[in-house]
């Protein structure tokens, strides 16, 4: 490996650590279902994770700083606990955008766009 790809991979390996540890101060693990619950801000669904100037959805920024890239053509699906709040990696899986929303309506989570809410 050449010395700039060994700086590369450094730099990357140092990313991740300081992700993990943005990801750890900022969560607090429930203890019956080992959740970790995010406590920074957030939209009322999902937290919002600002990091080196980026901003991240949480859940996708903890998926990443653990298990790697999601797969192209994927979305994370909270298939283990259904808690949009959740960001252990290991709650999350990349599923295809149709398998997330088949299983979003399944479980009561899901909205219709053809719904208008608050008309009659």
């Amino acid at each position: 490996m050449k010395r700039h790809q060994q700086i590369a991979v450094l730099f990357y390996l140092l990313m991740l650590a300081r992700a993990r540890e943005y990801i750890q101060a900022r969560v607090s693990i429930h203890p019956k279902t080992g959740c970790w619950l995010w406590m920074g801000c957030n939209d009322g669904r999902y937290g919002h994770a600002y990091f080196l100037g980026h901003r991240f959805k949480a859940h996708t920024l903890a998926f990443i700083a653990w298990r790697g890239k999601i797969p192209r053509g994927r979305v994370l699906d909270h298939k283990q606990c259904d808690k949009t709040r959740c960001c252990c990696p290991f709650h999350l899986a990349p599923v295809t955008q149709s398998q997330n929303m088949k299983r979003c309506f399944a479980v009561g989570r899901g909205r219709s766009p053809f719904l208008k809410v608050g008309h009659d």
